[in-house]
């Protein structure tokens, strides 16, 4: 295969107005580097700082560069008539392009291009991260000067041939078959390239499975092998002499099997404390809240007695959490020590939503269904899929990429209960969603999280295994998790994508043209097509109603507003009669299409063909899902004081993305009710459940508050917070309520600035505004450049995750986060010793939740700001000082820049929160020498 690798440089993102400053490309022809092309080339403008610092190009190296009038031509002569490849390359070729536009040449004909971010994806399905250098760095391919277009060219090159060599030694013959039968349709050059990973596979014989290998209808997957249970004797559930409480405590005990696992092991009081309060509360019938502190080692404290329990008692218990960071550490990393540590088998099983898992008989009709005018990013999405099956044991959306598993293409490959054919299904046993439900069933401890117990109480119990014991975990977020999923939502954008699946006009591989195409030779085509085409008509209209409605809840909403709380007062605007009209019209529609889906159920279970059968079905799912949300509007006339209703405007101005939104207003009685009145013993723990050493707070949300049987019990961090932390307040900062937002942000830009050089990096931020991160991340790039600190801010420099990541992977950065990092993430050690909060983490009091929560309460009598708003944002304030002190090695400060806390009366709350913890409150010159002095052990160990 001859293609030219490129790769340019330029001054920004956007090809009709920045400008390229490197132009590179290396011929490759089988698979070998034979010729290159690389020149600088001079701007019309300078080059911008941040350009400079991650290229390495500036201003003095361009001076003699030719410009893009004589620099370009001679790139495209040596591209000729080659195809192209680049990583990103449409990136490249946008940019190509509109400079041959400005400087008047011919536009190149690149359309025939290979990308090797996509072929990546396809390739490696698993991985977490696609960047060119942290592939090359992975595959070990030599990379000199990243972000110099040569060097990022050549690395690209040896990057697509690596590539080729994996696949053909992972992927079986039908599965190459396939892919290369997709690759096809995306263009020549794609085509070719997997052609030559099936003549390597063929030529070298060197095919391996990564794991064992099935195949029905010509869909390889991988088979299930995993097995989460402990083996070994009851020796230990025999032993009388102890009871459950001392059983667990001795397990966690020096004298047990830990110290013969961990060399560095040291017995934990208030691990072991914890422990037996578990077991009691198990074996008693109670329900027990308890707080215990960072570093008590949560998870084994309520793992062991849960086992224990369910193996002498033979009854489930659930373990349930909020992140699915704990669910991933709870399975990796404390699985594995239970298996060492019980003498006795217990069986273990992870459960996740659904639509988490992918349904392997979608995946075969979707994949097949596809064609030469399907989209290319849709069949790139599905030969990755079809990659991951050869990998994958268990068939869950997390272990995809964000960016592929949030793609609108798993929406099509999801399992689903609306579309499921069930036994009738070839792929039945080896579905991955009943394949995990069947071991939840079997075994004696179920993880699952938060969200997933609320529709199982929504559902009446149709989705988790029956149980009676339930530790919740991260239980400072149950009530905020019960009102979103006891509620209910309609989307906009999700509704268009599903009323798109189903019928699009112009579109020739819509899920209704699919199933006209395969009823046209059945024996039922004349009852079925006619059905299905009055169904296309029916969902044509029920869009443009909906799409009226969506216009006229957007007119509802001030423009400064990205929230609107509908009340009783809706019925008196002008705009509700044109409402009651439209959802007349919307009924109307509903019930024509109602009728036509009564028939599909049938045709669908009664059809001997299986595979046409379950695409019936699947598109009855579909057309469930479209008109349970068009249904939700019916419950507008309806409001009652029991609930919120409201609607949200997100996205752009230009691209508003409406949805309404339906949620309880208090959750407490029906958790109370529905939950901890039915299950024997709920285990609630956080490391912030109480308010001014009280769990008032924790009960009154949970409907706990009259609870006779309630056990609490708080355990301190064994962590020696006074010696390990400081608290800093500055005393001699602006009010930030007083300072305009470009004020605000040019002030803090500097004092965070001065902080982030007393620290030396390793600083983390917690913003409460968006909006401000960024103004103020664009503030203190200069100054900390010139100090040699990165400077990483979310939404600006990347997502949650990359922003993370390369905050790890860099020590001197500072990390600028807002809500997501107030909790939930792990850096201990050196990898964070600054935490700055900007404000106090008080919940917008305007969010429609919150606002109506409040107005119930001032008709009560209650103070709504000292009831709920102030607990609710020391228990934030906990949570994002929590993310300090990770080990009892570690060390590090936190500075509060919110005056507030100082000046306010309730601002000793927030400073009385943190036991054991004392505040210096001084001058920000005095602050910053003490958090240099606090931190110079750590900076001399990293200098030496």
């Amino acid at each position: 295969m001859d293609l030219v690798v490129l790769d340019i440089e330029t001054t920004g993102f956007r090809p009709d107005k920045d400008e390229i400053i490197e132009l590179a490309g290396v011929r490759f022809r089988e698979g070998i580097a034979v010729d290159e092309f690389s020149t600088l080339v001079k701007p019309n403008q300078g080059v911008p700082h941040q350009i400079s610092e991650l290229t390495g190009i500036d201003k003095s190296m361009l001076i003699d560069a030719p410009s893009v009038e004589k620099a370009l031509p001679d790139f495209l002569d040596f591209i000729g008539q080659s195809p192209v490849a680049g990583h990103n390359v449409r990136f490249d070729i946008q940019f190509l392009e509109a400079n041959a536009r400005r400087i008047g040449i011919s536009s190149p004909k690149l359309e025939n291009s290979l990308d090797s971010l996509a072929i990546a994806r396809i390739i490696l399905p698993k991985n977490s991260e696609y960047s060119l250098a942290a592939l090359v760095k992975q595959l070990d391919i030599t990379h000199e000067e990243q972000h110099r277009a040569l060097a990022d060219a050549k690395a690209t090159g040896e990057l697509l041939i690596k590539l080729q060599e994996i696949a053909s030694r992972k992927w079986p013959t039908n599965l190459l078959s396939e892919i290369c039968r997709l690759a096809s349709f995306i263009s020549p050059t794609v085509g070719a390239y997997f052609e030559e990973i099936r003549t390597l596979a063929e030529n070298e014989k060197s095919f391996q499975a990564i794991r064992p290998l099935d195949q029905i209808q010509g869909l390889s997957f991988a088979v299930v092998t995993e097995d989460h249970t402990i083996q070994g004797s009851n020796s230990l559930l025999e032993n009388n002499e102890l009871t459950l409480p001392e059983k667990s405590a001795h397990l966690l005990s020096s004298e047990g099997p830990l110290p013969q696992m961990f060399s560095q092991f040291a017995a934990r009081e208030a691990q072991m404390d914890m422990a037996r309060m578990v077991a009691d509360a198990l074996d008693n019938g109670q329900h027990l809240m308890i707080e215990a502190g960072t570093g008590t080692g949560k998870s084994l404290a309520y793992l062991v007695p849960s086992a224990l329990y369910a193996k002498s008692s033979e009854k489930k218990v659930v373990i349930s959490t909020h992140t699915l960071a704990l669910q991933d550490q709870i399975e990796h990393r404390d699985f594995p020590i239970l298996k060492k540590m019980f003498p006795f088998p217990v069986h273990l099983a992870v459960l996740k939503g659904r639509t988490n898992y992918a349904c392997l008989r979608k995946i075969r009709q979707e994949s097949a269904s596809l064609m030469m005018t399907s989209d290319s990013y849709e069949i790139q999405s599905f030969m990755m899929f079809m990659s991951w099956l050869v990998e994958t044991e268990r068939g869950l959306k997390d272990e995809l990429s964000v960016a592929a598993a949030s793609s609108g293409t798993w929406q099509r490959i999801q399992s689903e209960s609306d579309s499921c054919i069930g036994k009738r299904c070839a792929f039945f046993k080896r579905c991955y969603y009943f394949q995990a439900k069947q071991s939840a069933q079997q075994a004696d401890l179920v993880v699952t999280n938060h969200s997933l117990v609320f529709s199982d109480l929504k559902s009446d119990h149709r989705v988790l295994p029956s149980f009676d014991y339930l530790i919740m975990d991260e239980a400072h977020h149950v009530r905020d998790v019960a009102t979103k999923h006891l509620g209910s939502e309609v989307h906009w954008l999700q509704f268009l994508g599903l009323s798109y699946r189903l019928s699009r006009e112009g579109v020739r591989h819509s899920l209704l043209q699919d199933l006209r195409r395969k009823y046209t030779d059945s024996p039922q085509a004349e009852r079925i097509i006619p059905s299905i085409e009055r169904a296309e008509e029916h969902i044509l209209s029920l869009r443009q109603v909906m799409e009226r409605i969506f216009l006229l809840f957007s007119n509802l909403i001030p423009n400064e507003s990205k929230e609107l709380r509908l009340s009783d007062k809706i019925y008196r605007a002008p705009e509700w009669e044109e409402f009651l009209s439209l959802q007349k019209q919307l009924e109307n529609r509903m019930v024509s299409l109602q009728e036509e889906k009564n028939s599909w159920q049938k045709w669908g279970e009664e059809d001997e063909d299986t595979d046409r059968g379950g695409r019936m079905l699947d598109a009855l799912g579909y057309l469930e899902q479209l008109m349970a949300q068009c249904a939700l509007l019916f419950k507008l006339p309806l409001l009652t004081e029991t609930e919120v209703c409201w609607l949200e405007k997100n996205g752009t101005r230009e691209k508003p993305l409406l949805s309404l939104h339906f949620a309880p207003l208090d959750v407490s009685d029906i958790l109370c009710r529905e939950l901890f009145q039915k299950k024997d013993s709920i285990v609630l723990t956080s490391a912030t459940l109480t308010v001014n050493q009280s769990f008032d707070y924790a009960k009154r949300q949970l409907g706990l508050e009259k609870e006779e049987d309630l056990l609490t019990a708080t355990l301190p961090s064994p962590f020696d917070l006074g010696q390990q932390a400081r608290l800093c307040v500055p005393r001699n900062i602006p009010e930030m309520s007083k300072l305009s937002p470009e004020e605000t942000a040019h002030w803090l830009g500097q004092a965070l600035s001065r902080l982030a050089m007393a620290s030396g990096g390793r600083m983390l931020a917690l913003f409460t505004s968006h909006a401000l991160l960024k103004a103020t991340a664009a503030r203190m790039r200069s100054s900390l450049k010139a100090a040699n600190i990165n400077i990483l801010a979310q939404g600006v420099h990347g997502n949650r995750t990359q922003v993370l990541r390369a905050f790890k992977t860099h020590p001197r950065s500072v990390l600028l986060g807002a809500q997501s990092f107030w909790e939930g993430i792990d850096l201990p050690g050196d990898e964070l010793t600054t935490v700055a909060m900007i404000r106090l983490p008080f919940a917008p009091p305007s969010h429609p939740i919150t606002e109506m929560r409040h107005e119930q309460l001032k008709q009560e009598g209650i103070n709504p700001f000292l009831e709920d708003s102030l607990p609710e944002a020391i228990v934030r304030f906990r949570q994002g000082f929590g993310r300090l002190i990770r080990t009892k090695d570690d060390r590090g400060v936190v500075v509060i820049y919110d005056k507030r806390i100082l000046t306010a009366r309730y601002g000793s709350s927030f400073l009385h929160a943190l036991p054991g913890v004392h505040p210096l409150i001084s001058d920000e010159e005095t602050i910053y020498q003490e958090v240099q002095r606090f931190l110079q052990p750590t900076s001399d160990e990293e200098t030496g």
